[in-house]
């Protein structure tokens, strides 16, 4: 596939509301390991963005429930498979 050595830059932090919640936020940059020219319709790979938030509860000291989601953002690219 031809990839190349890649690039992720990330960042993120944590919130400690009070001693039953915490809150989490993140971003990350993401380069794609795959020159234009190679990309495939199995790997149709570009740059990305996430966005990431979280949180936990804690029922107790040893009992906790985590939620989180993340968004990835990626650019549209073109993918040309021509013999």
């Amino acid at each position: 596939e031809k990839f190349k050595d890649s690039t992720r830059y990330a960042i993120g932090g944590t919130w400690y509301v009070n001693p039953s919640w915490e809150a989490r936020i993140g971003f990350a940059y993401d380069k794609t390991a795959i020159e234009p020219e190679y990309r495939s319709l199995s790997i149709p790979d570009s740059d990305r963005v996430w966005y990431s938030a979280g949180a936990t509860y804690h029922i107790d000291q040893d009992m906790s429930v985590d939620f989180g989601m993340a968004y990835l953002d990626g650019k549209k690219v073109d993918v040309n498979e021509g013999l």
